[in-house]
């Protein structure tokens, strides 16, 4: 996602259907991120990023197992999950856009 698609999907209320408050409270944090180059990121910013990468990595590994188990596809896109995966700023290929 770009940091405009995560300041106005922080600002969208299906948002808060996923994740807990703490979580939601980084996408602008995570917006930000993106307008910075990575050449003068915090280390902070590096530790989010990593941490960013990890779950989005686990999830969308979780979604391809699941796919395969149920029959779904190559994903198994639930509507929630799509959401916790935008509340770490990943609109993940592959899946429907969220209604």
């Amino acid at each position: 996602m770009s940091a405009d698609e995560i300041r106005k999907w922080h600002r969208d209320p299906r948002s808060k259907e996923a994740s807990l408050p703490h979580t939601r409270a980084e996408l602008p944090f995570l917006a930000d991120m993106l307008d910075t180059p990575k050449a003068e990121w915090s280390p902070e910013m590096r530790d989010k990023a990593m941490r960013a990468v990890n779950f989005i990595g686990r999830h969308e590994a979780q979604m391809r197992a699941q796919g395969k188990r149920f029959g779904t596809g190559a994903l198994h896109c639930t509507r929630e999950r799509q959401i916790a995966l935008m509340n770490w700023g990943r609109k993940t290929p592959g899946c429907p856009e969220v209604t």
